[in-house]
């Protein structure tokens, strides 16, 4: 399924209205509601899941852009383009990959020294690319070494990121809007999660993780049009898993996790927000 170009005007002072009067119904709805809503999905989990059948969706989104306005003026431009997704559901196998091309986020506000708030480092053609899979093992199955049940592969290119106040209020501002009173006692059920954590364990589920993150840098400037700011690079990290078979006939599962490159230090900034002069203030090269 093929997605045209998409634009969506947003203006800050109508959402955080609906906000609050979503907030406001919500905290007035009966308590019967939510019990009525609890009974009904225990009667859905009580029915037999069928059996996993083929199928196949595809969805390419052209580009997506969103444009953030106060009453007064722009503030930010927000732009999406080339996000794929690809999702198929065998007996065999469910796997999910999904692409994403290109990310940016632009500050809108007349004369500000600070144009691009997310941008990409470098100029790789894929920002993005998460890759699942589940293999379906029939139940009396015993595992070689290199075959597992979830199969997890993350890579992520570097991006800057400028964090000014102002956007901070904002979205605290939209958090703060969006919450609603939690003050009704619930008897404890078992969520979803547990129940996959204790499927899990019992099964012995293997996974593999093949994630390369290089995690973004963050520059936080004294103010929106000052010229000094702490600079943070989060580096880059990488989690490998290797299954080992020793003697036994038992299977090691092995998680290398390495931090690397981390770097924090307080910068002066010129005309281009380029560094002039830094000041180290942590500069660690592996974990």
């Amino acid at each position: 399924m093929h997605i045209s170009p998409l634009v969506m005007m947003l203006q800050v002072e109508a959402f955080l209205s609906i906000l609050r009067f979503q907030k406001d119904l919500m905290e007035k709805l009966p308590k019967q509601q939510s019990q009525t809503e609890s009974n009904s999905s225990n009667d859905a989990q009580e029915k037999p899941s069928p059996s996993l059948s083929t199928s196949q969706i595809e969805i390419d989104l052209e580009e997506f852009r969103a444009v953030i306005s106060t009453q007064f003026t722009r503030v930010l431009d927000i732009r999406l383009q080339g996000l794929i997704i690809n999702a198929s559901q065998s007996p065999s196998k469910s796997s999910a990959d999904l692409i994403l091309n290109d990310f940016r986020v632009f500050d809108k506000f007349a004369n500000t020294r600070y144009p691009k708030i997310i941008s990409q480092e470098g100029h790789e053609k894929r920002i993005l690319h998460v890759d699942f899979s589940q293999f379906n093992h029939a139940k009396i199955h015993e595992k070689i070494p290199d075959e597992f049940d979830y199969h997890v592969k993350i890579h992520l290119t570097k991006m800057n990121i400028v964090l000014l106040y102002k956007h901070v209020d904002l979205i605290l501002n939209v958090l703060n809007a969006s919450k609603t009173e939690t003050t009704k006692i619930s008897s404890p059920k078992t969520s979803p999660a547990s129940d996959t954590t204790q499927q899990s364990e019992e099964q012995s589920l293997k996974v593999h993780f093949d994630i390369s993150i290089n995690a973004p840098t963050i520059l936080i400037p004294i103010n929106s049009h000052s010229n000094e700011a702490t600079f943070i690079d989060l580096g880059q990290l990488t989690l490998k898993t290797h299954f080992l078979d020793n003697s036994n006939r038992s299977i090691i599962e092995q998680h290398v996790l390495i931090f690397k490159n981390l770097l924090a230090s307080r910068v002066h900034l010129n005309n281009n927000n380029e560094i002039l002069d830094d000041v180290i203030l942590l500069d660690c090269d592996e974990l």
